[in-house]
């Protein structure tokens, strides 16, 4: 268990990374958009697209998570104990 806690990111890089792939594609397409010929080009357009779409992908499966999250944790309980009593 300790060696879980040494492996994880501090908050501000783990939140700060979506916006780092981002940043990092936009850089990818303008690079092979200058370039304009070539595997190069190729090579940075699809690399950087790549990178756009995850950093979509994570800050939506972020926000998804955030939002739901009791529905997370009580997952692997049975729906009798999650009851509130109610109906």
């Amino acid at each position: 268990m300790a060696l879980d806690r040494q492996r994880r990111l501090s908050k501000p890089v783990y939140e700060s990374l979506p916006w780092l792939y981002a940043i990092g594609g936009v850089f990818a397409l303008a690079v092979g958009y200058r370039l304009q010929q070539g595997w190069w080009s190729l090579l940075f357009t699809l690399a950087g697209i790549a990178a756009v779409i995850l950093a979509g992908v994570i800050a939506l499966r972020r926000r998804d998570y955030r939002a739901t999250r009791d529905e997370y944790r009580h997952r692997n309980e049975s729906f009798d104990r999650r009851d509130d009593g109610g109906l």
